[in-house]
Order: C-alpha cells, then sequence, then structure tokens
C-alpha cells in the first residue's frame, strides 16, 4: 500500500475523531447527497469532508478537503440581539474555535517529532474558511474549509 493511501485514511480518520472529541455530532466523508437533511432528527453540528483535486511532483503528493462545517440556525433568540436577529454570529465563533482546534491538533508544530513521522502527513498553512448561511429544510450557518496535507512520495513495502 502507498504512503498516500494510507495517509488518506490517517487523515480521514483523525478528522473524524477530532471533529467527534470537539462535539460535532456526526462526520460525514462523501459528498453533499451522502448527508440526509431531511431525516426527522438531523444531528447538529455536523461536518462533511470532501476529497478535492489531489496534486504531486516527484517528492510529496498533496491531499486537498473541503470540510464543511455547519448547525442549525435557532431563529427564537440571540444572546448578543444587536449583532443579528438569530445565533447566527454566535454559531460562527462557536465553529471558528472549534474548527481551529482540530486544526490545530493537525498541525505539525503542535505534535511531538514521533507523532508526525508516525501521522505521515503534513498540515499546510494556507487555510480558509469561508462562511456561508444556506437555507435547507431548516437554515444552516457555518464555514467551508479548506485545507491541504503534504504527504511523502514512498511506497510502503
Amino acid at each position: 500500500m502507498s504512503n498516500t493511501t494510507t495517509a488518506l485514511y490517517k487523515i480521514i480518520d483523525r478528522l473524524n475523531n477530532l471533529f467527534i472529541a470537539e462535539g460535532f455530532k456526526s462526520f460525514t466523508f462523501g459528498s453533499v447527497t451522502d448527508v440526509n437533511l431531511f431525516r426527522e432528527e438531523p444531528e447538529f453540528p455536523s461536518v462533511l469532508t470532501m476529497i478535492q483535486p489531489i496534486t504531486y511532483d516527484s517528492t510529496q503528493t498533496t491531499l486537498t478537503f473541503a470540510i464543511i462545517v455547519a448547525d442549525k440556525v435557532d431563529k427564537t433568540g440571540n444572546s448578543y440581539i444587536e449583532y443579528a436577529k438569530d445565533n447566527s454570529v454566535d454559531i460562527y465563533q462557536d465553529l471558528l474555535i472549534k474548527t481551529q482546534s482540530v486544526l490545530n491538533k493537525m498541525d505539525e508544530r503542535y505534535l511531538s517529532t514521533y507523532d508526525t513521522l508516525k501521522l505521515g502527513y503534513q498540515l499546510q498553512y494556507n487555510v480558509s474558511m469561508d462562511p456561508f448561511s444556506e437555507d435547507y429544510p431548516d437554515l444552516l450557518t457555518g464555514y467551508i474549509v479548506k485545507v491541504s496535507f503534504n504527504v511523502p512520495n514512498m511506497t510502503v513495502c
């Protein structure tokens, strides 16, 4: 199995574990069609991770992901009512803190050298978080996070 294949599984598994540890209720890998927003009790906050175009050269492969973190807006109130008529500001703040916490735990600067070598990937530091607010069956607010990981090109024998 190649190092890239192993790293892909490790990255997805680690993201899943870290987001769940941060209090997210569901983690899905795939596409938007894999998420059932119409079920009776959708679980929020939730995470959807989608693989994006992959690039490689002679020394490394770059795995890129779009991670959608979202929560359901409560239109009945907001702790800071002067900012919005609902709790969307609270959601943006909460999701920002939790997502940054997950990404910090994926970042080699916060890991020991042994952990970095064991993991087999390195987080790129140019992460972007684009806010969104969409009305599906419920109003969802959150971020689309674009993040990439570098994996050295080598085959594990």
